[in-house]
């Protein structure tokens, strides 16, 4: 049976212009603006497009192969130079801290259009907008003849049953295995090292990744999610062209293996857990600074000085947007130790949320409340013990702040909201959930002007807490939820802001007596609020 595909090839003469013309782009755009925003440097692009015309040329000096294997590489090579742009709908958006390429370039040209008033920023504009054109056509170009391809070839997606994956499949570049068997495990044989590039393990009952996994040598994707898997290849440091491995956002691993240091491409990696033996140290961290998106690091407690955090230098990777730290129930924990190791671990300014758990010491450190993160608009904090809380009032952009489990703290006081160092405490926080605070018993009010974009508080499970902050200054308020502060028995004295929606007060007896409808002293107070659960 003939399975030779009837589409012709590209022709070479039109693609080869079209490169030309997008590596002229490239060069005029390089040095500006609209590059700079680009999650994709002009370097880069211009060497897989000179790589592309390099095997173009290769295609005219042998016409023979044109056909076959010279075009089929070419128009391969061209999904390698769209990996950045199609990367969102392979890996999925929950693993890119940053638009996809494509949208990236697009919305830059729309906003250099509206602010068309500058010849250079209109110039720059159709440029832009010349370069998605040339790119739509020469994806136009060479992907029905790449689609067309008989089977196998070097890039395919396929469906299979057999946990072991042989020579049927070799030369393989991409790979969804779906594995609805019942095996837990599956294997690769050498035959795969040469060029498989994306290997899609997700929604198999698997639960562990096979050593001969690190054969796969040019692996660039790895997606394990709906899994079962807990452990990792002991030499998965081989693997040095891994650039994604993707898991199920919270998936823990017992352990992950030594040396993950090595693999300097990486750009999603989201669970990183610390050990105390060579190669698993947080060290392992000081050269990945190409990663991107979300960090989690684990057993913080097993850092056993601040030169160790120090050099995982966090601060250089600039690529991350979304850190967590965590320090787990330890009988080696160090409260000294834990405030050096975490003073060192200070991420990039372009951080945008923060979360830490565990962290065990009296106060946080000075970085974590610097309003030189103009971009952190998150923060979260659990299950950590301290004496008082960061001023988090200075943060311009913060939008959201947690507070939970966090024991010790007996006042919520004015620097909190930055008093004395910022003219507006929280100018953009929206959403304030205090819970668990089992220790709190004085909140001091907001100053006129604190707080001015704020429409949901939460306050729960606070028992000592016996006064609330005055809130009538909180115009965006709109949200108020109270429960389990049994000490609590009445609301401010100047009462709710009018723009409240919005109001559940459980598990407070005496409060809830005292907005009791029509009757209780401080039913006046919340008589104009739409919606009351008490």
């Amino acid at each position: 049976m003939d399975t030779t595909s009837s589409t012709a090839p590209p022709s070479p003469p039109r693609v080869r212009g079209m490169l030309d013309s997008l590596i002229e782009y490239c060069h005029i755009l390089e040095g500006s603006q609209a590059f700079a925003n680009v999650g994709l440097s002009a370097n880069h692009f211009i060497h897989r497009l000179l790589t592309l015309q390099s095997c173009l040329r290769d295609n005219d000096r042998d016409p023979q192969q044109h056909c076959c294997s010279k075009v089929m590489d070419l128009s391969y090579d061209l999904e390698t130079l769209f990996e950045d742009i199609e990367l969102q709908q392979h890996v999925g958006s929950s693993y890119s801290s940053d638009p996809p390429f494509w949208s990236q370039l697009l919305a830059t040209q729309h906003k250099l259009v509206h602010q068309g008033s500058s010849s250079t920023l209109y110039g720059t504009s159709q440029r832009l907008a010349s370069m998605l054109k040339l790119l739509d056509q020469l994806v136009n170009e060479i992907k029905p003849f790449a689609c067309s391809l008989p089977l196998p070839k070097t890039q395919i997606h396929v469906i299979v049953q057999k946990p072991q994956i042989g020579n049927n499949y070799h030369g393989l570049k991409q790979l969804i295995h779906e594995n609805q068997s019942p095996s837990s495990s599956v294997g690769f044989d050498d035959n795969h090292g040469c060029v498989l590039r994306y290997l899609d393990l997700s929604n198999n009952p698997l639960k562990e990744l096979p050593d001969s996994l690190t054969n796969l040598l040019r692996l660039q994707t790895l997606k394990i999610l709906q899994t079962y898997i807990t452990s990792l290849p002991k030499n998965l440091y081989k693997m040095v062209n891994l650039r994604h491995f993707c898991t199920d956002s919270g998936m823990c691993f017992e352990f992950v293996p030594p040396y993950i240091g090595r693999l300097v491409s990486l750009q999603t990696f989201e669970d990183f857990v610390v050990n105390r033996q060579n190669g698993c140290k947080i060290i392992e961290l000081k050269d990945l600074n190409n990663l991107r998106g979300k960090l989690c690091i684990r057993q913080l407690e097993n850092v056993t000085s601040c030169d160790e955090a120090q050099q995982a230098r966090l601060y250089l990777k600039k690529h991350l947007t979304w850190l967590r730290l965590c320090w787990s129930e330890s009988d080696i924990l160090d409260v000294d130790v834990n405030f050096d190791v975490i003073e060192f671990l200070q991420p990039h300014h372009n951080l945008q949320l923060l979360e830490i758990y565990g962290y065990l010491n009296s106060t946080f450190p000075r970085w974590i409340s610097d309003p030189s993160f103009n971009n952190l608009s998150s923060i979260t904090l659990e299950e950590c013990v301290c004496e008082q809380l960061p001023e988090f009032g200075v943060l311009p952009s913060l939008r959201s702040l947690r507070i939970s489990v966090v024991t010790g703290v007996n006042d919520i006081y004015e620097s909190f909201y930055g008093h004395g160092k910022v003219k507006v405490g929280f100018p953009s926080l929206c959403t304030l959930y205090v819970s668990f605070m089992l220790d709190l018993e004085t909140w001091f009010g907001f100053a006129n002007g604190d707080l001015p974009k704020l429409e949901k508080l939460h306050i729960i499970s606070c028992p000592e807490l016996k006064h609330l902050p005055e809130m009538k200054n909180l115009s965006m308020l709109n949200e108020l939820v109270i429960e389990e502060c049994t000490k609590l028995n009445s609301l401010p004295k100047n009462g709710l802001p009018g723009n409240v929606k919005l109001l559940r007060i459980h598990h407070c007896p005496d409060l809830a007596k005292k907005c009791r409808r029509e009757v209780g002293t401080d039913w006046k107070k919340i008589s104009h609020i739409p919606s009351i659960d008490v």
